[in-house]
């Protein structure tokens, strides 16, 4: 979206480099079950090449954005305009960088997003995957809220202030005088869309990959737990009803510790076949820890 950057074709996108090891980690499985091995061993190796010099976009407490075509960093600690943005620090979490040994410099880019960019009026939807991505489900859950429409309008005031429909989702909240609070550019289906998969995966965990199904929230940690419901469809058309309870006792951010299928305890916590029998069926998950839980 910055269309001066590298016009000269020399500039260099940060955030592009971390989506594009996204899309790397993506691809890599689906070449070596194809029997492509020489095209997936190149693909990891340059991502381990990437991976070494995006570190050299570190400004000391938060990833730069990029480099404009002369080398002059975008997104740094020392740039008069944009000295920080929300994406490029929330990618270098969703692209696998709060893995050890690049926890820490991912942990502390979102810091610094929660500390200079976010206030009542500002938030990004990645920031809530990278949350949950770090395990912090009291942040996620805060960044939800924060872009959650309905809460731009729960009073009167709220309403005068936001001007817009509260029952989509807009891209845009504006910050600046005098429009502060304003949504912009509501029914914008790209916010919709992420948006619901923010809660729907990121903190509620529900990732489906054909006929597996996997939960694995990270909530806030005062939640006392959620339900939900999934309708598979199956061959002709046949649904098979799956009531998902998800229990968190020990008020914990995440960690399933049991999970039953029709009431009997699985081995796993992690992929659940899905029967697609046109049955409705009992999935409960207890959160907890596997260790004794800090008081």
């Amino acid at each position: 979206g910055m269309n001066s950057v590298g016009e000269q074709g020399r500039g260099e996108s940060s955030w592009l480099a971390w989506f594009l090891l996204a899309a790397i980690a993506a691809f890599v499985p689906c070449a070596e079950r194809r029997g492509d091995t020489a095209r997936a061993r190149r693909w990891r190796a340059y991502a381990t090449r990437m991976r070494k010099a995006l570190e050299s976009a570190w400004d000391g407490e938060w990833y730069r954005r990029g480099y404009y075509d002369d080398g002059t960093p975008l997104g740094s600690h020392e740039s008069a305009q944009c000295r920080i943005d929300t994406i490029a620090q929330s990618w270098s979490v969703l692209a696998g960088l709060s893995s050890p040994p690049n926890r820490p410099h991912a942990a502390q880019a979102m810091a610094s997003v929660d500390r200079l960019l976010v206030d009542h009026t500002h938030g990004a939807t990645w920031s809530i995957f990278a949350w949950a991505g770090l395990g912090d489900g009291d942040r996620a859950g805060a960044m939800f809220d924060l872009l959650n429409p309905i809460y731009h309008s729960d009073s009167a005031q709220a309403v005068a202030r936001y001007k817009v429909e509260p029952y989509v989702a807009c891209a845009d909240v504006y910050s600046v005088e005098p429009h502060i609070g304003r949504g912009g550019w509501t029914w914008y289906s790209g916010s919709a869309a992420w948006l619901y998969r923010a809660g729907l995966e990121a903190m509620l965990g529900f990732r489906l990959c054909g006929d597996q199904l996997r939960i694995d929230p990270c909530i806030p940690e005062h939640w006392p737990g959620f339900q939900l419901t999934y309708q598979q469809r199956g061959q002709l058309d046949v649904i098979t009803r799956y009531e998902i309870t998800v229990e968190n006792p020990s008020h914990v951010s995440q960690g399933v510790i049991l999970v039953e299928l029709d009431g009997k305890t699985l081995a796993t916590k992690d992929a659940i076949a899905l029967a697609g029998d046109g049955q409705t069926h009992s999935l409960r998950l207890v959160l907890g820890c596997s260790e004794p839980c800090p008081s």
